[in-house]
This record gives C-alpha cells, sequence and structure tokens, in this order.
C-alpha cells in the first residue's frame, strides 16, 4: 500500500510539472456529482455484447487507454489496458509505464463487484453500488435548511443535436454537442470555464438490471478554482439545462476545454485544448464465455489490488526507451 501511495504522489506531480492536465494550471479540481434519475417500468436485462473502445489525448501518445466491455444477461466485465506517467527528474520529458491489467466483474445475481489484477492474480470485491431514488434524493432536499443558500456558481449545459445522421455499427448514429458552462455568480476564487462534448449517439441499451435501482443516468460535473494563491470557498451550485439531455450511447466523442488561467502579476489569459477523444472500435452481439464472468479459483482475495506500475529500473528504462522511439519515428 505505501508503494501504491508513493506511485501516486510522483503521477500528482508529473502532471503538474508536464501541465498533462489543464486543471492542474488553473488551481484546485472539485467533482461535484449530480445525480439525476428516471423512473422506468420493468427490469432491465442486459444483451449479449462486446464494445470495444480507445480513448486517446492529442499530443500525449502514452496517455492512449482501451477498455473492452463484455455484457450477458446481468453479468458485466471490464477489461482495463492503459499506462501511468512517470518522470524521475523534474523538467524532463514524460515517459509512461504500462499498468497491470485490471478487469471489473458486476454480477447482479450476487449483487457484487469484483476487480482483479490479473498480473498479480489478486481480487477485491464489494457491494454493488446502490444510487438513491428520485423520491429519496427530493426528500433529502425538503429537509435541508431553509431559506437556501445564495448560489455562487452556475453549471449551464446546452444539448443541441445539429441533425446530422450517418451509419456506425449498423447504428443510425446522430451528431449531438453538449457544452457545459461554468459561471461565477458571486467571488468564489473561480473562473469562467466551458466543456465541450462533440459525439455520436446511437439507441444501445449497454446497461445491465443492477447498475441503478431504478433506470437513470448520472452527470458529472467538474469544477475548477482558476486562481492561483487564492482561498478555495466551496461553491453552492445551481443548474439549468437548455435542450433534451443526451442519453444515447456515444460511439465516438471528442472534449474541448476552454478555460481561463490567471497567474499573480500577469493578465488573464484564455485558452483551449482537446482533453479525450474516444472511438468505438468494435461492437459484437457473439455470445461471451461464460467463465469471462468468474474469478479464476487460483487467485488470491485481498483488500486492495495493484492498480499502477512497480516502478523497477527495468521498467523505467523501457519507458525511456519507448519514449524516444517515439520521438525518432516522429522526426523521420
Amino acid at each position: 500500500m505505501g508503494r501504491e501511495n508513493t506511485q501516486v504522489g510522483r503521477c500528482l506531480r508529473i502532471q503538474r510539472a508536464e501541465g498533462l492536465f489543464h486543471s492542474c494550471c488553473v488551481g484546485i479540481l472539485i467533482t461535484a456529482f449530480l445525480l439525476v434519475v428516471t423512473i422506468a417500468s420493468g427490469v432491465l436485462a442486459g444483451p449479449d455484447l462486446k464494445i470495444a473502445v480507445k480513448t486517446t489525448v492529442p499530443g500525449q501518445p502514452g496517455e492512449t487507454s482501451e477498455r473492452i466491455t463484455y455484457i450477458q444477461n446481468d453479468r458485466r466485465r471490464i477489461e482495463e489496458h492503459g499506462k501511468s506517467p512517470l518522470s524521475m527528474w523534474p523538467g524532463k520529458p514524460t515517459v509512461f509505464l504500462s499498468n497491470p491489467e485490471i478487469v471489473g466483474i458486476t454480477r447482479c445475481d450476487l449483487d457484487q463487484t469484483f476487480w482483479l489484477n490479473l498480473d498479480d492474480r489478486e481480487y477485491m470485491t464489494m457491494p454493488v453500488s446502490k444510487f438513491p431514488s428520485k423520491e429519496a434524493l427530493q426528500a433529502r432536499a425538503a429537509q435541508q435548511a431553509q431559506p437556501a443558500p445564495q448560489p455562487t456558481l452556475l453549471i449551464e449545459t446546452t444539448t443541441t443535436d445539429t441533425g446530422e445522421r450517418k451509419q456506425m455499427f449498423g447504428y443510425t448514429a446522430r451528431h449531438v454537442i453538449t457544452a457545459q458552462k461554468q459561471v461565477p455568480l458571486a467571488e468564489t476564487g473561480m473562473e469562467p470555464q466551458e466543456n465541450v462534448t462533440d459525439g455520436w449517439y446511437v439507441d444501445l441499451d449497454a446497461a445491465i438490471s443492477c447498475d441503478r435501482a431504478s433506470r437513470g443516468f448520472l452527470t458529472f460535473t467538474t469544477v475548477t478554482a482558476g486562481k492561483i494563491g487564492e482561498q478555495l470557498n466551496n461553491p453552492v451550485i445551481t443548474f439549468k439545462n437548455v435542450g433534451n439531455p443526451e442519453r444515447g450511447f456515444a460511439l465516438a466523442t471528442k472534449r474541448l476545454s476552454r478555460y481561463t488561467v490567471s497567474l499573480p502579476g500577469r493578465p488573464a489569459e484564455n485558452r483551449e485544448s482537446v482533453s479525450s477523444e474516444t472511438q468505438v472500435t468494435e461492437i459484437s452481439t457473439e455470445p461471451p464465455d461464460a467463465a469471462l464472468f468468474e474469478v479464476p479459483k487460483n487467485f488470491r482475495k485481498v483488500s486492495q489490488i495493484r492498480r499502477l506500475p512497480y516502478l523497477s529500473y527495468w521498467s523505467q528504462a523501457l519507458g525511456w526507451v519507448e519514449y524516444y522511439w517515439y520521438r525518432l519515428k516522429r522526426a523521420l
């Protein structure tokens, strides 16, 4: 566990030094989770599916990750393949080491989720996450102290269907652009920010019944404090939705961020960057092997699996070789 904590610290220092994520440049990240639940009759049953997805970060080849999802009845298996950044000297280029092979298995019949490290042959288990119902959220809001505090931050989400359509994997995909703006309503040390998702979506149900007690969806809102050196006050967030939210399955997305960087003694700078691009590379309806949803008998149960690579000298050397090989290929 101590080794993993050390690795996490190194990764965070790398991200600050290299500017891999603009949020590190503009201050502290706070993640607010807005759960919006809609009631649907009946129980969802996942079809037989295999879905492969590739995610890339422009300009950062080492950050490419892949995920393969298998679904059968009310069981799901997710395989993750990715890398973690490593830099041993400040100011030097960042290299990437392969993470251990991680697998997540969700079993609705057992009400359990299993996380496996295939390299170490270890696994951990936990109950399936339960989300509150719409009625529970409304009751919780009614019990809050009155009067309600004055909002200090507006999260405005605008969804636009462009009307464009095209065939993808045998489905008719619609082109939808979702823009989410962060608008300060008071002086809280935050800066305006906009995240835009340009995507193609289809009507494909890849859910299993225990994903939610009732059918719903989860929206993630990232709130960023932008003024370096200022004390961050916890925002009171209010939400506004313009247009019908897109609830389809994403086959391809490109995420763009527009934000403001404020440094002491310098005028504010407006910046724009593509944070990630995601593309579905395969969809198959062939029945998966039932063994994929079982924990192998020779795996050892632990309280926490390892998710980061070991920082051995051999793995570091391989990371540097890969980095300079990539630079050489680009130069040629």
